[in-house]
């Protein structure tokens, strides 16, 4: 089941275009810029939430070689909103009472990003996760998937449109 949302796109320098993946052969986002000056957020309105109740985010990108970042913003039992961002250009991790920022390591091709959000919740902050509130991604990529699931899907499991290319 694909859920769509209306994304709102920040460009100040930079571009973000519909494109198309010559090795994947499929639609992809093109996100190009500095992670200041563009990004693209779901849902679009700042009141509004995702309200998604599967706590594991899956992001399939390809990285372009320049800092990229991945952000969820999540709601936990204590009804407080907590932020994670997974920032490239980050070296060791920062946490304070509503934003954890962690690492992201990846290479310059394909990449498949799983995040446990219920497991960061409990580790940093002893709650636990209750939904994912907005989802951002800021800086450059090439975006073809983003996804939730209630488990981890080994590559394996993954559904075909999905799988990264060996």
């Amino acid at each position: 089941m694909y859920v769509k949302k209306a994304l709102w796109i920040m460009v100040r320098e930079g571009f973000v275009k519909l494109g198309k993946d010559e090795i994947v052969n499929e639609k992809v986002i093109d996100i190009v810029g500095d992670v200041k000056k563009v990004s693209i957020t779901t849902p679009k309105n700042m009141g509004e939430s995702l309200g998604i109740q599967m706590h594991w985010l899956g992001i399939v990108f390809k990285a372009l070689g320049k800092r990229f970042l991945v952000g969820a913003q999540v709601l936990d039992n204590t009804h407080k909103k907590r932020l994670f961002r997974f920032d490239s250009g980050c070296r060791r991790y920062k946490v304070t009472s509503i934003l954890t920022i962690l690492p992201l390591a990846m290479k310059d091709d394909w990449n498949c990003l799983e995040i446990d959000l219920r497991k960061q919740l409990q580790r940093f902050y002893g709650t636990d996760f209750v939904e994912i509130i907005r989802i951002e991604v800021q800086g450059s990529c090439r975006l073809r998937r983003i996804f939730t699931s209630y488990d981890s899907l080994a590559d394996i499991n993954m559904p075909f449109d999905i799988r990264l290319l060996k």
